[in-house]
């Protein structure tokens, strides 16, 4: 059976917050709500997220310079970042994301649209950790295990 993802997820208003991770929650994750990003944070620190949903504007630490320092603790790490923010804020956001795991959401998202994105997230999550195992023991991902014969 496969472990449960781990998602945090973060918004200032605790409303949102909680909804989402109840949300989650529902759809078989395993979920942590803040309304801190700096809680959040050390949270990581102990314990890091597979996947993060981060709202974008927050008062002590914008979303971006979360995804950041959330990068640097746990780089497999997938991120999300929602906002109802203008087109030009969402480019500057994705090209200064730090790494290709990163997603930007224009609010006001779908509900469907957050799953059906955190779900294919999982599956890279997954599929990467495959590929860990793989190496572990000495296989290239790519290669096909062939049995031998004549």
């Amino acid at each position: 059976m496969m472990e449960k993802k781990r998602i945090y997820i973060v918004d200032d208003e605790v409303l949102i917050a909680r909804t989402l991770a109840a949300i989650f929650e529902e759809s078989g994750y395993e979920t942590e709500y803040f309304t801190c990003p700096r809680a959040l944070l050390r949270a990581a620190a102990i314990s890091p997220p597979d996947i993060l949903v981060s709202d974008y504007a927050m008062p002590e630490l914008s979303g971006i310079e979360l995804v950041r320092k959330i990068f640097a603790l746990c780089p497999t790490c997938r991120l999300f970042l929602l906002s109802a923010t203008e087109l030009s804020l969402i480019q500057k956001c994705v090209a200064e994301a730090p790494t290709p795991n990163f997603t930007f959401l224009s609010k006001p998202v779908r509900v469907v649209q957050l799953l059906d994105a955190v779900a294919h997230a999982h599956e890279l999550c997954d599929e990467h950790s495959r590929e860990a195992q793989l190496s572990i023991h000495g296989l290239a991902p790519s290669m096909h295990l062939q049995p031998n014969g004549s």
